[in-house]
């Protein structure tokens, strides 16, 4: 059994890592990750309270973040005026021991955003990434240094340097795809407003710029 368990990981190993250095992969292949998902979860979900609904999606991207192994996450849900966001808590910020985050799924019924429940499979894996990169920023920045970044909201040249940046880091852990999937839906393919749309091509990466990225 054990045997068993060290030949899937290797394979997931071997196809996430070593195929992907700088190749990233095109899709996500739902299945092939559901029938790993058991060992996935011994391996990515160790403190970590899932949203049931999402947990494949969750755990595929989790597995992209293996330095966020041993860190709390709840993945919940709320009324909020976005797709999702990642918020610390206050012990986080602070920078005492057991740092805990809170990344939220929305789900109003009526808002001029995307709905979680209608992004295709791949660019869900993306946004969440990039939910993901923001703890990993959280967990290397300073109690200030969390702090200006939360001031950085304010002004709309530096949200957007800074979500541009989480982008980057995104596809740093080879969710580039995933993440132009998303970016490409919310874009041009999804129900949302023409201002929710405007404002998701001037604060994050457009589509055009993740494929520069991938080309190089």
């Amino acid at each position: 059994m054990k045997t068993h368990i060290l030949l899937i990981l290797l394979l997931f190993y071997l196809n996430n890592i070593c195929g992907q250095s700088k190749k990233y992969n095109r899709y996500i292949d739902s299945t092939y990750y559901l029938s790993i998902i058991d060992s996935l979860n011994n391996e990515f979900g160790e403190n970590k309270q899932f949203n049931k609904k999402y947990k494949l999606q969750i755990i595929i991207a989790l597995s992209f973040y293996p330095e966020l192994k041993k860190i709390k996450i709840s993945f919940l849900e709320k009324s909020i005026s976005t797709t999702m966001n990642c918020r610390p808590t206050i012990c986080s910020v602070f920078k005492k021991r057991n740092n805990k985050y809170k990344i939220r799924f929305n789900n109003r019924k009526k808002f001029e955003g995307i709905s979680f429940e209608d992004i295709p499979f791949n660019a869900q894996i993306g946004i969440i990434g990039h939910e993901l990169a923001h703890i990993t920023d959280y967990e290397n920045s300073s109690t200030f240094g969390i702090i200006k970044k939360a001031f950085s909201y304010l002004f709309k040249k530096k949200k957007a340097k800074f979500e541009k940046y989480i982008d980057k880091l995104t596809i740093e852990h080879l969710l580039a795809w995933q993440l132009y999937d998303w970016s490409y839906y919310a874009i041009y393919k999804s129900k949302a407003s023409k201002k929710y749309k405007k404002f998701k091509s001037e604060i994050y990466l457009k589509p055009s710029e993740i494929k520069k990225i991938i080309n190089k």
